[in-house]
């Protein structure tokens, strides 16, 4: 990712972007500082919260599920103490981790150094809605926060490896922070360390899976849209099975125009729409097109639900994707320029007619000009005599 992207992202935030959600906490909004080791009571606060997808709860008791399955939680239910006095170092340490971590990331992800600040401020946030989760883990408006940074907000713009570098060095600050600071205390150490590893081990994997879902939903958002766009498409378009011609599906302009639905069509040879004569042709299209990878003829006719048959130039394309591959046909309904074309040609027919008419009329009128004219003269011989 370009460091102008970088800046554009934190530029955005500025206006008003879903980067960091406004957030007031015993009234400090989100972008100042956030000292949390002078705020012992930071359970209590007012915020604003990201709505808040029920699902979210599902995903947190999917994670600590696995978490317990496979021997990772160090502290099933460690003593408030324990807890209390890890959220004490936390909120006296993250300070100078956060400094430490900042001049970390700057060096390996090339951030600009005006957008330092802006960073530090995220941080504090987000660390100060972490930390209350630690002290309280059935506070999990930090998860709430990063699924949807995930999915709508600034880290959504970089590959989740980069994020989660970021959150692997954090963890080995404060762990380092927390080695020196009890060094007199091996065992306390210990108790504290295994359960500062199992919080952001937690944290690791509910972010994994936040980005996972966040380009899932990216995906099936594409696939709406791919197939809404074949929907609305102004022509009849089939997928077919590339090794054979059955239907596997069709838009809804071919519902519409040949009176099928799409339950009927899907499953149905394609030359069952055809007129029996036009089979043989059809096929040799489909078999150039396997060959060559497109093919089309505009003589062909698709059958309607009512019997009537509808003109139509064929356009087939062979799709590879990965380990599948598909035939997809377009057809074009060319019944109206069918029927320009035969009024057309049926204006030229009167035209032409007009023509003719025209010079036998002229060639008539020739000869009757040369006998009036003889007629006249006879007349004038004779009245002489």
């Amino acid at each position: 990712m370009r460091q102008s992207q970088v800046a554009g992202g934190l530029l955005a935030r500025k206006q008003g972007s879903p980067f960091v959600p406004k957030t007031t906490l015993h009234g400090a909004s989100v972008n100042s500082p956030i000292d949390e080791s002078r705020d012992p009571t930071a359970l209590s606060r007012t915020s604003t919260l990201p709505r808040r997808d029920p699902s979210l709860d599902d995903q947190l008791t999917r994670v600590a599920g696995y978490m317990r399955g496979c021997g990772l939680v160090a502290h099933p239910a460690a003593p408030p103490s324990l807890r209390a006095e890890l959220v004490g170092f936390l909120r006296s340490h993250v300070g100078d981790v956060l400094d430490e971590w900042l001049a970390g990331i700057t060096r390996a992800f090339s951030l600009p150094g005006g957008d330092a600040g802006e960073v530090r401020v995220w941080m504090d946030a987000a660390m100060g809605r972490w930390i209350r989760h630690v002290a309280d883990p059935n506070d999990v408006e930090t998860y709430a926060y990063l699924r949807n940074h995930a999915r709508d907000a600034f880290i959504s713009g970089f590959p989740a490896s980069r994020f989660l570098s970021g959150q692997m060095l954090l963890n080995q600050i404060f762990a380092r922070h927390l080695t020196e600071a009890y060094a007199h205390e091996p065992r306390r150490c210990a108790d504290l360390l295994a359960l500062l590893q199992q919080e952001f081990a937690e944290r690791m994997l509910n972010i994994s899976d936040f980005f996972v879902e966040a380009r899932e939903d990216e995906l099936r958002e594409q696939e709406a849209s791919y197939q809404k766009s074949i929907d609305n498409a102004p022509a009849l378009i089939f997928r077919l099975d590339s090794r054979g011609e059955t239907i596997l599906d069709a838009n809804v302009v071919v519902e519409k125009t040949l009176g099928f639905a799409r339950a009927e069509l899907v499953g149905m040879d394609i030359a069952d729409l055809m007129p029996a004569p036009e089979r043989q042709r059809a096929k040799l299209l489909f078999d150039e097109t396997r060959l060559q990878g497109n093919s089309r003829r505009g003589d062909l006719h698709l059958r309607a639900h009512d019997g009537s048959l509808v003109p139509v130039f064929f356009n087939a394309g062979l799709i590879e994707y990965r380990q599948r591959a598909f035939l997809q046909v377009i057809c074009v309904d060319t019944s109206d320029r069918k029927r320009l074309e035969s009024q057309l040609i049926q204006s030229e027919k009167m035209a032409a007619i007009g023509q003719l008419a025209a010079g036998i009329a002229h060639e008539i009128r020739n000869p009757l000009g040369i006998i009036t004219n003889a007629l006249f003269d006879l007349g004038e011989i004779v009245d002489t005599d």
